[in-house]
């Protein structure tokens, strides 16, 4: 298996000198972002069959620039930034929903995740295949302060107290696009550049749950001139994204990674994105002082 944190630059093309790396691709691109109170909490409801979406959450569009990280992607680790790109290619090219494929990519991932972070474990506990609906066009991250023992417990059951307790805990998300990416690319902001003031919690519970069951919890982000962007020009099948979207620890640099799609205009014309994620809980000792 072979694992890296560098990108491949591409070959040359005919607007480049023989030879030359290509030149950063970077983009201005409106970027959506939440139009409610910073430190408000919203709760959505899934709808039942046949009744229509609503959508709680006030979207607003940010002009900004988005920074291609094509040849200087070394810079930008999960323990500084939040988000990592990793090097890495599946033994898997048929991404089906299939059971088997399901579970033999999530061991992978785990392996590949256990050893690139130096984790005493890591388990892989949602598997995601996103080619049917259309991209994430709000800025977000997957997991708030609820979720995250949320989704342990529902991992461990009570068990979830003493891993809390006993292990910093990250959870860390592995995306990865089917094909090269030209449309709808997914772009990662800098943790570094946010501040928990500007997130808003959002919660969604399924229509017959009780009124405090939530089947998705997490937090979206009012603009902010300061936040910087990042994305990946034409990013390959073998180009993973590591995201951070929580840690226990908040000394280890950002404790939660945003991310968003947006829109190149210059690709528009293109075939749609596709791709798998798979997210993880990953597990460390807790240093002694």
């Amino acid at each position: 298996m072979s694992l890296t944190t560098t990108t491949i630059a591409k070959e040359a093309n005919l607007s480049e000198p023989e030879g030359m790396p290509p030149q950063p691709r970077n983009v201005e691109a409106y970027v959506g972002y939440c139009a409610n109170e910073a430190g408000e909490m919203l709760v959505g409801t899934f709808p039942r069959p046949g009744e229509p979406t609503v959508d709680v959450v006030s979207w607003t569009m940010a002009p900004k620039l988005i920074h291609d990280l094509r040849g200087s992607d070394d810079k930008f680790t999960l323990e500084t930034a939040g988000f990592q790109l990793l090097r890495h290619k599946s033994r898997f090219e048929d991404w089906t929903p299939d059971e088997d494929v399901r579970k033999a990519y999530m061991e992978e991932m785990q392996e590949v995740v256990q050893e690139l972070t130096g984790a005493s474990k890591a388990l892989a506990y949602d598997y995601r295949l996103r080619h049917l609906q259309g991209p994430a066009r709000g800025t977000h991250v997957d997991l708030n302060d609820k979720a995250l023992f949320w989704r342990l417990h529902r991992a461990f059951g009570d068990e979830a107290h003493d891993l809390i307790r006993e292990y910093r805990i990250q959870a860390i998300t592995v995306w990865r696009p089917f094909r090269i990416v030209y449309k709808d690319p997914l772009a990662i902001m800098d943790g570094r550049s946010c501040s928990q003031s500007e997130f808003v919690e959002y919660n969604v519970r399924k229509a017959d749950a009780g009124s405090h069951v939530y089947e998705t919890m997490s937090y979206v982000l009012v603009p902010s001139d300061a936040h910087r962007w990042y994305y990946l020009h034409e990013q390959k099948e073998d180009e993973c994204w590591l995201i951070k979207n929580y840690d226990t620890e908040d000394n280890r640099g950002p404790r939660f990674t945003p991310h968003v799609s947006f829109m190149d205009k210059a690709y528009e014309g293109r075939e749609k994105r596709e791709s798998v994620e798979v997210r993880l809980f990953v597990f460390h000792e807790k240093e002694i002082v």
